[in-house]
């Protein structure tokens, strides 16, 4: 960044580099940069600098992570998360009737990527229940039909 005379932005401790794209970025040390739209990049900087809580202080995060941790690629979201996801992978299925029940009983998902042989993604959507877990994989079915 110093040999192409890009100039920096600090927020509170960091410096913040445009990328050109909509984009910035920060050395978090050495070996590690971080970059997104401003918003995710500031918000990541806070909550790594105690201004905001982490995802190690919401227990059902945090549950969820010892899941995925290990994996090369993963992530977790949230209850509105997982509803938003869900509608949109789901499609025209999130408009039969059993889906407004289902969606309010979703409590978050995870997902991690291999690609020891391939590429394999992987799925877990958390529900409040072995009933609304049927019901989801019926609409997923349905979802799948769909879009063939």
């Amino acid at each position: 960044m110093k040999f192409k005379k890009i100039a920096p932005s600090k927020y509170r401790q960091a410096y913040l580099y445009a990328m050109g794209n909509g984009m910035i970025m920060s050395f978090l040390d050495e070996n590690t940069l971080l970059f997104g739209d401003d918003s995710a990049v500031k918000g990541s900087l806070d909550a790594r600098d105690g201004y905001t809580p982490t995802l190690d202080s919401n227990p059902q995060m945090s549950d969820m992570m010892s899941s995925v941790d290990g994996s090369p690629v993963w992530s977790l979201l949230d209850q509105q998360g997982t509803q938003n996801m869900m509608r949109s992978a789901l499609g025209d299925a999130t408009k039969v009737a059993d889906y407004d029940t289902v969606k309010k009983r979703l409590l978050g998902s995870r997902y991690t990527m291999d690609f020891s042989s391939g590429v394999n993604f992987n799925l877990d959507v958390i529900t409040s229940d072995s009933i609304t877990a049927a019901t989801m994989s019926s609409l997923v079915k349905a979802g799948c039909s769909t879009r063939k």
